[in-house]
């Protein structure tokens, strides 16, 4: 039981760099949906409103707030803020 523990020890001390990295890379991702999500945006406000789908604009422009209020303080996005 011993020998057990002390590899899995081993084994959980040299996966928590890979553990850390992964997890900043999931972040990082995360952010780049988000930030996808904005570019996207007009083209899909411009196909909900002709489509009539107007609750689903709301929906995605509301979406869009909660985004810009995240990175408020964020320069660029400070500037699109400032437009608004």
């Amino acid at each position: 039981m011993d020998s057990i523990s002390s590899i899995t020890t081993e084994i959980n001390s040299k996966m928590a760099t890979n553990r850390e990295e992964v997890s900043e890379l999931v972040k990082q991702s995360e952010t780049l949906t988000k930030i996808r999500f904005l570019f996207e945006l007009p083209a899909e406000l411009k196909l909900k409103i002709e489509a009539k789908d107007f609750i689903g604009a709301v929906d995605d422009y509301q979406r869009a707030n909660d985004v810009l209020v995240n990175y408020k303080n964020h320069p660029s996005f400070q500037s699109i803020q400032d437009v608004s």
